[in-house]
């Protein structure tokens, strides 16, 4: 990477991995997607790992797709079908339920911070709307257009919802930098003060894209519903201060485009015209980043809203490829996910063989990662049959995690297994090893111990029908882990189980090691 004042270019030089040429383990396919991946391994003679089993495709899958874990029934009907094209039938079946819908909406929630830490009573209609546009499949570039341009009421339940993406940010040099990350993958926060150190962008740059939020007037209000209500209007003497000028500074786009606005009109529909033109570098690119993101817990480029000149993608080829297909068809995020989930790539193991052990970004094998927090609340209380309880405005409810929305509801375990408080920009997807405080939540708490152990529990329904040890093994196995048990877990635990004093308490201490385990709260 070389920089000189404000101008960045990088190159990529990469040296193949010493000793003799591997073969590959499959065939190696010719998609979109997998194409750029097993060209680029050849020439770093890189093997990837094999195909990943069924049993840990399907959980996989199903935890990406929908934040669930599958059933023992599903997982056993998965691995008999013998038909070839199982995987993408059943990836197929998965985005068809309501729980893809919900999942996603977390994820696109937390991208916009949708919370009514802040943005209020408008919290709601907010998130219908963006339910009906996701159950519509709406295309992301209509509904970036739609935020960027809302007005109205933002607690309106049929029409204000992206009206509420208008007050997200107190100043038009916040709502740029906002704009900018969650569509561009751009940061510009550097350049407010002074040029960006290690990009491109210049406070000229910075100012200009502030300058199409200057006119945005959130202090008209309106009477009725039981006290005020923010419109979202336009103040036609709107403008933005350069900081170093100390002059007001015109709508200018990222590309050094300046562009001309009536008083009458408002800056932000240009914008809007700007960052969804199919010709845009950075809109489907930052898209495609973001979503790759979703399901291998690392973009392309990584982290995924640092898109700079100084932080090249791990596959230029790949992500200008998908951009481009994305594009294409009209920037369907269910024909994405679907490119994604069902190529060759998404379905290697995790296991790594012999040459491919220190990839990190070449996507030679699956990269572990721990359970997101519904995902992980959900698996724990699916697995048990004992739902999670959540307080909110007094009343109580028994319901999913991912039908959890706003970070604003109290939960425990939600809080400790770090889910998006929304209050700052974070990521969607873990990658960081599991801390202290998620284990002693887990292993010395009562979440784990009180499911086990509950009278109308998963375990207390088994023990009633008086299984065989061996029967306990492996339905206990197909609960957690979503798999038989291998001959020696099998055989070891059907031991202890039938020279234990208390079968109950034994499969108790079973069912509890298996919700503690690594393999549990992996996503692998």
């Amino acid at each position: 990477i070389v920089r000189y004042q404000s101008f960045v270019t990088s190159t990529r030089i990469a040296a193949p991995r010493p000793g003799p040429k591997t073969a590959h383990s499959h065939e190696l396919p010719k998609s979109l997607i997998d194409a750029p991946i097993y060209t680029r391994l050849a020439a770093l003679n890189i093997p990837p790992s094999p195909h990943s089993t069924d049993e840990v495709f399907l959980r996989r899958v199903s935890l990406d797709l929908t934040g669930q874990t599958p059933e023992p029934d599903q997982v056993r009907s998965f691995v008999t079908d013998s038909f070839p094209d199982k995987r993408a039938r059943t990836i197929d079946e998965l985005m068809k339920l309501p729980e893809f819908r919900h999942f996603w909406m977390l994820k696109f929630g937390d991208l916009l911070q949708i919370t009514s830490a802040r943005l209020g009573d408008g919290t709601g209609s907010y998130q219908t709307w963006l339910q009906k546009r996701l159950t519509e499949n709406v295309g992301w570039d209509v509904m970036v257009r739609e935020l960027l341009t809302a007005l109205g009421n933002p607690r309106d339940s049929i029409d204000g919802g992206p009206a509420n993406y208008a007050l997200d940010g107190d100043t038009p040099m916040i709502q740029a930098e906002l704009a900018a990350r969650r569509f561009l993958g751009l940061r510009l926060r550097c350049a407010q003060c002074h040029n960006h150190p290690f990009d491109v962008w210049t406070q000229d740059d910075y100012y200009g894209l502030a300058a199409f939020f200057a006119k945005i007037d959130r202090g008209a209000a309106v009477q009725g519903g039981g006290g005020m209500r923010t419109k979202v209007g336009l103040n036609p003497e709107g403008f933005v201060t350069h900081l170093r000028t100390g002059k007001p500074v015109p709508p200018r786009l990222l590309d050094g485009t300046p562009v001309t606005i009536a008083n009458d009109q408002d800056p932000r529909l240009a914008l809007a015209d700007w960052i969804t033109r199919p010709d845009n570098p950075y809109f489907a690119r930052a898209t495609v980043n973001w979503v790759w993101a979703q399901f291998f817990g690392r973009g392309l480029v990584d982290p995924p809203d640092d898109m700079s000149a100084a932080n090249p993608p791990s596959h230029p080829d790949l992500l200008e490829a998908l951009a481009h297909a994305f594009i294409d068809h009209g920037y369907d995020l269910r024909w994405l996910i679907r490119e994604i989930a069902t190529s060759d790539t998404y379905g290697l193991a995790s296991e790594t063989v012999p040459g491919n052990e220190q990839d990190l970004r070449l996507h030679s094998h699956h990269l572990p990662r721990p359970l997101t927090a519904h995902q992980m609340a959900d698996a724990i209380a699916r697995a048990t049959q004992v739902r999670n309880i959540y307080a909110r405005d007094g009343t109580t409810t028994q319901q999913r995690a991912i039908e959890v929305f706003d970070p604003a509801t109290p939960s425990t375990i939600l809080d400790t297994f770090g889910r998006c408080p929304r209050t700052e920009t974070c990521s969607t997807v873990g990658s960081s090893p599991l801390t202290l405080r998620q284990a002693l939540l887990v292993i010395g708490g009562d979440l784990v111990e009180s499911k086990v152990t509950h009278l109308n529990g998963y375990l207390s329904h088994l023990m009633e029908l008086n299984p065989q040890a061996h029967e306990i093994v492996e339905f206990l196995y197909y609960r957690t882990l979503c798999r038989p048990p291998t001959d020696d877990e099998r055989s070891h635990w059907s031991r202890v189980l039938h020279e234990s004093d208390s079968l109950r308490e034994t499969a108790e201490d079973l069912f509890w090691a298996l919700l503690n385990s690594r393999e549990f709260a992996f996503n692998h």
